[in-house]
């Protein structure tokens, strides 16, 4: 059974091998022809940006039996405090389409509705089919074939 959680800076070396593993994919045979300075600059777990992502209070890690096997980066749209932007989500390709990218989301929904958030955001590249279906399956209005937009509604 999957489980989220909020990330914590234990959680980098998980998150960095599911980081790995999805732009691996994502980038196929060229990911093996980058250097190590262009494979960095892909990865969005990097050392030094990533405590940042733990301060949010808002980037989540799923695990299954004790292993990262996703995580979802988000942070405050400062100085608009009451929208939240996603930075990055990622799932282990064995472990997508079963519902993990969609329990991150609606994590970070479920915070942000606590929160009183106004809203999310999230830019999608172009080319990430699975990335659309799955912002539009939680709620997301995808605009443009890259941006998604979530209102949070609140209840009285």
């Amino acid at each position: 059974m999957f489980v989220v959680r909020g990330l914590v800076p234990d959680d980098f070396e998980g998150v960095r091998l599911v980081d790995v593993s999805t732009q691996r994919v994502y980038h196929g045979e060229n990911w093996d022809s980058y250097s190590v300075e262009e494979r960095e600059a892909y990865l969005k777990s990097r050392a030094s940006e990533f405590q940042v992502n733990c301060e949010t209070g808002f980037s989540f890690v799923a695990e299954l039996e004790g292993r990262i096997v996703g995580f979802l980066f988000v942070y405050e749209n400062l100085p608009y405090g009451d929208e939240l932007v996603i930075r990055h989500i990622a799932v282990e390709p064995e472990y997508q389409g079963q519902g993990v990218g969609k329990m991150l989301l609606t994590a970070l929904v479920e915070k942000a509705a606590y929160e009183n958030k106004k809203a999310i955001r999230s830019w999608i590249n172009n080319d990430n089919l699975k990335s659309m279906r799955l912002h539009e399956s939680g709620g997301f209005e995808v605009t443009d074939w890259k941006r998604a937009y979530l209102k949070i509604e609140h209840n009285p």
